[in-house]
């Protein structure tokens, strides 16, 4: 007896005998037909399970597999807040990709996932009102960048909560909690700042803690003026016979926002004709107030410490010679200059 000679084919069907076959045995005989049929198939099932058991030879389970090697997940939308499996491309488009937004216009915008999705945005276009970038109401972070134009504001916001001010030209990251959007870096301990370090400018009679830099020093010392350059002779002076006996020279009223010390030197150097000398008188108003004057020849200065309460306040400077033996002037040099120092805390 000998077996079957099968083959790993997947017969098309099973032989089914005719009423009018033969019964013949051996091989290619009548009777051994459908089974030879069935064989081949099983045949052929069992390599295709043998193949599939080769190459799933450590494949990991579905339930908490643990991968080896370089596995491979499809890529992600930015901002996909789902379970899907986030991969390489997905975590570094969220960390570093940037996306540049056109925020020009006087109106909020709105980003959609694909824009907020990145780690890096970048919004530009001129503005021409305050405007407010929308983010989604989720707990995450970005790096941003103002590079707007024109003199107006750009705040990161949610739709609904507070946000964080980008002022042109800067770079800043932020971050949400899924209310409200805040600078990541607020607070600093002991820093120790070199080179050309820079601090935003505070606004005059600022009473806070905030730095003070250059800006704001030669704002406050300089607040109420300046030299006599700036202000106003009255009448103005001129060479010759016709000069008047009293020049004043006024500037203000100048408005104090808080109470201080205003520092006023003034001076002035007279010449008549010939280049004699000619006594002549120097006094210093604040307010209309006299508050000092020297008399000499030919020139002098003087120097005073005026206590200044807040509000709208003007500073005189005047000089006066006497009208007889006057034959005019030669020369007529007078000034003012003022330092106001504000009080601490007004």
């Amino acid at each position: 007896m000998a077996n079957q000679p099968e083959t790993a084919t997947y017969d098309a069907g099973v032989y089914q005998w005719a009423t009018t076959d033969p019964v013949t045995g051996g091989a290619g005989g009548i009777a051994n037909a459908p089974l030879l049929n069935l064989a081949n198939r099983t045949a052929y099932l069992k390599s295709h399970v043998d193949a599939l058991e080769a190459a799933s030879a450590g494949w990991a389970p579905l339930n908490s597999p643990a991968l080896t090697g370089s596995p491979t997940a499809p890529n992600v939308a930015a901002g996909d807040m789902s379970t899907k499996i986030a991969n390489t491309n997905f975590v570094a488009a969220a960390l570093a990709s940037q996306v540049v937004k056109p925020v020009g216009g006087g109106v909020n915008v709105t980003l959609v996932q694909s824009e907020w999705g990145a780690g890096i945005l970048k919004f530009t276009g001129a503005l021409t009102a305050n405007i407010a970038v929308i983010f989604p109401s989720i707990a995450d972070r970005w790096i941003v960048e103002n590079a707007t134009t024109g003199a107006y504001t750009l705040t990161c916001k949610t739709a609904a909560g507070t946000g964080a001010l980008i002022k042109q030209g800067r770079r800043k990251e932020i971050w949400g909690d899924a209310t409200n959007i805040y600078d990541v870096r607020t607070d600093f301990d002991a820093v120790g700042l070199t080179g050309a370090s820079t601090a935003d400018p505070l606004t005059l009679n600022d009473n806070s803690t905030g730095i003070v830099n250059a800006q704001f020093m030669n704002s406050t010392m300089n607040q109420a003026f300046g030299s006599s350059s700036a202000l106003t002779f009255t009448p103005a002076p001129s060479a010759g016979a016709a000069d008047p006996h009293t020049i004043t020279l006024s500037g203000g009223p100048f408005n104090f926002t808080s109470n201080g010390v205003l520092l006023v030197v003034a001076g002035c150097n007279v010449k008549g004709t010939g280049l004699q000398p000619i006594l002549c008188t120097l006094s210093v108003a604040y307010n209309g107030s006299t508050t000092g004057s020297t008399t000499s020849e030919t020139s002098q200065s003087l120097s005073q410490a005026i206590q200044v309460n807040a509000g709208s306040r003007t500073i005189t400077a005047t000089y006066s010679a006497p009208a007889t033996g006057l034959t005019g002037f030669q020369a007529v040099d007078l000034y003012v200059s003022f330092l106001f120092i504000p009080r601490p805390n007004g």
